[in-house]
């Protein structure tokens, strides 16, 4: 056999190339099992990245939905809807800086210190560079026991409130301050604000005095349950939750509007049932410059004086019909009617009136 195959050139190098075509298939096979798998995972990655924007977008977490986009944009760098998304969001972001800015000024002239600090941070979380904003943060402001601190790279909540406060525990602090979640991450360049720890150890019955302040409420988190409770038409929900950001800041325009509006539908479902009182509770808590609502709560005013009015006229038709003045007592209800036309009792009583009158006459 070692002979056959020695002395016979073309066997030899029939096997000698059969040997090398398979090494060759195995490795192209080897090769494109590996690649396939590559671009699943780099596909993976993209459409997770890109599911992450959009779900940043969802909650209007503009800065991390950018930063989601710009990592889509580096794994595809030739992708032009990305490229336009990215555009987009970065001018909505300076929009949305904007108007917190204009906000802040409003309220800082109106003399809503901490409302206007809230827009301003706020102006400064999606910009950190809007320097008007940041300009009222530490010049314009009246700061009486604050101070305003720049985040650096590499700080941490618990990092800061050592370094402030010299105790790493008030790390609560900085989120009750600036209105963050307990979990949220400061950003490099992110201004916020903290009371001195003169102001901590002067007045230290104000100060917080367990892990986290009682009154403190998150208020987007806040804003965003209202605004769902409005959407499913669970009215009394809504103006509860608006009316607990209302404690906490009273200028809350986004509360306001909510508590007006679901005051004002479940006015509208009372005055609907003819609930004319309960409607009138109702719109009592809707301001009367929203939609129609000052008309609507005159017009109830007139029923309830109406009804009030009704229940005289009834009682006295009572007494005359008692009296066996027939005439008069069919007048006094015809008159409840007209004030009060869902009288419960007044048509009922006219009809037997008649009936009764009817009676005597043929009896004359």
């Amino acid at each position: 056999m070692k002979g056959f195959l020695t002395n016979t050139p073309g066997v030899m190098f029939l096997a000698v190339f059969s040997l090398i075509f398979f090494i060759a298939g195995c490795a192209t096979v080897t090769t494109s099992y590996t690649v396939f798998h590559e671009d699943d995972r780099f596909k993976a990655l993209v459409s997770r990245h890109a599911e992450m924007a959009a779900e940043y977008e969802k909650k209007d977490d503009l800065r991390k939905a950018l930063l989601s986009w710009e990592i889509v944009n580096d794994l595809r760098p030739d992708d032009g809807k990305v490229l336009s998304q990215i555009i987009y969001l970065k001018s909505q972001i300076q929009k949305t800086a904007s108007d917190h800015y204009n906000k802040g000024v409003e309220y800082f002239h109106n003399n809503s210190m901490k409302a206007a600090l809230r827009e301003f941070l706020l102006a400064l979380s999606l910009n950190p560079d809007h320097k008007e904003a940041l300009d009222y943060v530490k010049y314009k402001m009246n700061w009486d026991g604050f101070i305003v601190y720049e985040v650096k790279k590499g700080d941490t909540a618990k990092g800061i409130a050592q370094k402030v406060f010299n105790d790493s525990s008030k790390d609560f602090l900085i989120a009750y301050f600036n209105d963050l979640d307990k979990e949220a991450r400061l950003a490099p360049g992110m201004t916020i604000v903290l009371p001195s720890l003169k102001a901590i150890q002067v007045a230290p019955e104000t100060a917080p005095s367990d892990e986290e302040p009682a009154a403190y409420i998150n208020v987007k988190q806040e804003t965003r349950k209202a605004r769902d409770y409005l959407g499913a038409k669970k009215y009394k929900q809504a103006a509860s939750a608006a009316e607990k950001i209302l404690e906490y800041d009273p200028v809350n325009k986004d509360a306001m509007d909510i508590k007006n509006a679901s005051y004002y539908e479940m006015g509208i479902m009372l005055r609907i049932e003819k609930k004319y009182t309960e409607a009138l509770a109702a719109f009592s808590n809707v301001d009367p410059d929203y939609r129609d609502a000052k008309y609507i709560t005159d017009f109830l005013r007139n029923i309830d004086k109406n009804k009030s009015r009704a229940a005289e006229h009834y009682m006295s038709g009572v007494n005359y019909y008692v009296n066996q003045n027939l005439d008069k007592a069919i007048k006094e209800w015809e008159i409840t009617l007209i004030l009060d036309p869902n009288h419960p009792n007044a048509r009922k009583d006219i009809e037997n009136a008649r009936s009764f009158l009817e009676k005597l006459n043929k009896i004359k």
